[in-house]
């Protein structure tokens, strides 16, 4: 895994705002005021290795017209629009965790250390987290996470650090991207003090807004992005600007299911532990008397 240091974080940047003249973009029909989802704290310990887990998460179940969609051109959009997409979420005294899947029919991400900053125009997943109230794009937290068709590497890049401390996701701790023949699954988590001043808790809210990127880019270049997006503020127009992302609320915990034990029903008690052979053979007799077959089940 790859991350991208602070010091070559302004030229990606700029690479990163160069959108096309030509782009393509529908905002949300629900007013992103209205988009607002409650996430659990898990009962399954987060783990990086792309398996969705029980109890790890809760669902998002948002729907399409929570949605903003952005793209190279106009034909893009539709095809972005028709993409298969999750997204589950969960909190603990931390962190903040993040699943998200997407197809992975044309997967294309050719970055490398020179373009990792480019991923936003390939297969990638970017996130984007600031405090509640937040109104100014600078205010936010925004991360992105991808494989590199190119080398197998998984790759960070972190193109906003709202609280300047030069935050990077640990490349073996705080994520991972995992390449399947027909989807992707991507695993973060996100430090709570890299984005809000101070810890939150139960009833606390903060604003996200996630982009599954499915763009075709070849060799970095920020050409043929297809992003769909939670609400607005990332990508598009308005872009980085927080006051388009849902309203996220930390709720309660999940409850693990009940494992009932097995019950044992106990012998009868007028029936004797062992039985005396005279009484079997008896038995025995007395049925083949009466025309009674008897067979040994195998």
């Amino acid at each position: 895994m790859k991350r991208l240091g602070a010091l070559a974080l302004s030229a990606v940047i700029l690479s990163a705002l160069a959108v096309s003249a030509s782009a393509a973009y529908v905002a949300p029909v629900k007013d992103s005021a209205n988009i607002k989802y409650t996430i659990p704290q898990g009962y399954t310990a987060w783990a990086a290795d792309g398996v969705i887990s029980d109890g790890e998460y809760g669902q998002i179940n948002f729907t399409t017209d929570e949605l903003s969609f952005a793209a190279y051109d106009d034909a893009l959009i539709d095809a972005a629009a028709a993409n298969d997409i999750t997204l589950y979420m969960s909190y603990d005294a931390d962190y903040i965790y993040v699943a998200a899947t997407t197809i992975a029919k044309d997967y294309i991400c050719e970055i490398d250390e020179s373009s990792i900053g480019n991923m936003w125009a390939a297969y990638a997943v970017q996130l984007s987290l600031a405090p509640a109230g937040a109104t100014d794009g600078s205010e936010r937290l925004e991360t992105g996470y991808a494989e590199s068709s190119l080398d197998g590497n998984d790759y960070s890049v972190n193109w906003s650090d709202p609280m300047g401390m030069s935050y990077l996701p640990d490349d073996n701790n705080d994520y991972c991207v995992v390449v399947g023949s027909d989807a992707i699954v991507y695993e973060m988590r996100v430090p709570m003090e890299a984005f809000v001043e101070n810890k939150l808790v139960e009833g606390d809210n903060f604003l996200f807004s996630i982009i599954w990127a499915t763009g075709t880019s070849e060799g970095g270049a920020s050409d043929a992005y297809v992003h769909e997006q939670l609400g607005y503020g990332v990508s598009g127009d308005p872009g980085k600007d927080p006051t388009g992302h849902a309203t996220i609320t930390l709720g309660a915990a999940l409850e693990a299911p009940v494992v009932e034990e097995p019950t044992v029903d106990a012998p009868a008690a007028d029936t004797p532990a062992t039985a005396d052979a005279g009484i079997v053979a008896a038995a025995a007799v007395m049925a083949v008397a009466a025309g009674v077959v008897l067979s040994k089940k195998h």
